[in-house]
């Protein structure tokens, strides 16, 4: 097993900064203390809170997580990392194990038509009768 190379401390405060964003602007995820401890380096994120922080940042998660990676000597630059996670992915994606994406969900009726086909525009009672 390697040991685990990521400084999320520093993204999380290198992205942050960036921003402009003081610790204050993550209550509504997290407490400023928690977040402090998060950029110091004595606790770490779960990826549901990753995902959350990220919101705050207005980031996808996966930005916020490479730049914890890249941010470390021992990884390599941005490009090659990013071409190594687009190769292990598709290799994932395509393997056997991999399980299939969930249906999407229908679409909602838009904003013209309801479920029953007719638009707002339509006499109510020329809906109401469609129905029957």
């Amino acid at each position: 097993m390697r040991k685990p190379t990521s400084t999320f401390s520093v993204a999380l405060r290198t992205a942050r900064t960036a921003r402009g964003l003081p610790q204050e602007a993550f209550d509504r995820v997290s407490s400023r203390n928690y977040v402090s401890c998060l950029e110091r380096g004595l606790k770490q994120p779960t990826v549901a809170k990753v995902d959350e922080l990220s919101a705050v940042l207005d980031l996808h998660p996966l930005s916020l997580l490479t730049l914890a990676y890249v941010g470390s000597t021992d990884q390599p630059r941005l490009a090659d990392l990013l071409k190594l996670v687009q190769t292990e992915v598709e290799m994932l994606v395509r393997s056997q194990s991999y399980p299939q994406a969930p249906p999407l969900p229908p679409a909602p009726p838009s904003d013209e038509e309801d479920e029953n086909g007719t638009t707002a525009e339509q006499p109510k009672a020329k809906r109401t009768a469609k129905r029957r």
